[in-house]
């Protein structure tokens, strides 16, 4: 959580988004998320910068986790999909949560809106033609599905969230005294480590060794 939250912030923060990006996406996903795997697809978002801005990016997790939800999919299963799907432009990972449509025909009306021929179409533009077209896809199946309930297996990943808080919140408790004991232990064998290099290096002990040896074998 440590490491993957570090990051989370730094990416957050160069993206330009709000800093209360995580709080957002937690909301959106109604807590059904644990925080590392929120974090990991976050993380995984802003690398491929998917997303403008942090509210278009909470959006979009709920989006995913309501059709994911109309599925049989968890929420974490169904952001994967979407930020995967829109990060590398795979349709294949799109059609996990229903959203299928032609990539050139998305190509061709994105291309009308530049004055644009579609052989014209830029690598970045065809990949933005690609990422409007899925969200609006995404955004109309959404309003199609209805006011969001939570189902009773999205309340069993509340309690999964809240196991995972108890357990982080333990092991910050603990791990002061955690390190303290492994930092000793480690500094410890360090000069183990050096006073049985310092033995094996003498001639003398060398010798020693050896005569031992000798009087072991006879």
């Amino acid at each position: 959580i440590e490491d993957m939250g570090r990051a989370f912030n730094n990416l957050a923060e160069a993206a330009g988004f709000s800093s209360d990006t995580f709080d957002k996406l937690n909301e959106a996903v109604d807590g059904t998320v644990r925080k590392t795997d929120l974090m990991q697809q976050a993380n995984n978002a802003m690398l491929l910068g998917i997303f403008e801005s942090s509210d278009q990016m909470a959006k979009m997790f709920d989006v995913a986790q309501r059709l994911g939800q109309a599925l049989g999919r968890t929420a974490n299963e169904s952001i994967e999909s979407l930020v995967t799907g829109l990060g590398r432009q795979s349709k294949l990972m799109l059609d996990n949560l229903g959203i299928v449509f032609s990539v050139e025909k998305a190509y061709e009306e994105y291309a009308n809106t530049l004055n644009k021929n579609v052989e014209a179409l830029t690598d970045q533009e065809r990949k933005q033609a690609f990422t409007n077209k899925a969200m609006d896809m995404a955004n109309d199946l959404v309003k199609k599905s209805g006011e969001e309930v939570l189902s009773t297996n999205a309340n069993l990943d509340n309690f999964t969230v809240s196991w995972e808080k108890f357990q982080a919140a333990l092991g910050k408790f603990v791990t002061p005294a955690i390190l303290g004991t492994t930092n000793a232990l480690g500094g410890l064998l360090d000069e183990t480590a050096r006073a049985l290099e310092i033995m094996s290096d003498d001639k003398d002990f060398g010798k020693f060794i050896d005569i031992d040896a000798a009087l072991i074998s006879k």
